[in-house]
């Protein structure tokens, strides 16, 4: 899915609570303001894990996924 959504506070708030239920999570690549963003997710009630996104690369081609 591809939206576009003002970065301010109130807005990224507005949109992501329609995915906040009792066991969301959301998995993110560490980016220059992580922690603000990390901050602002928990808020609404959404676990955030950060990946290392080599990492992530090379499980997502990986041909065994549950080692």
């Amino acid at each position: 899915m591809h939206v576009k959504f003002p970065t301010e506070p109130s807005a990224i708030k507005g949109y992501l609570k329609q995915f906040a239920q009792a066991d969301s999570s959301l998995a993110a690549e560490p980016e220059s303001q992580w922690y603000f963003y990390a901050d602002l997710i928990q808020k609404v009630g959404i676990d955030v894990h950060f990946a290392n996104p080599l990492k992530v690369k090379a499980v997502a081609s990986a041909w065994v996924k549950n080692r």
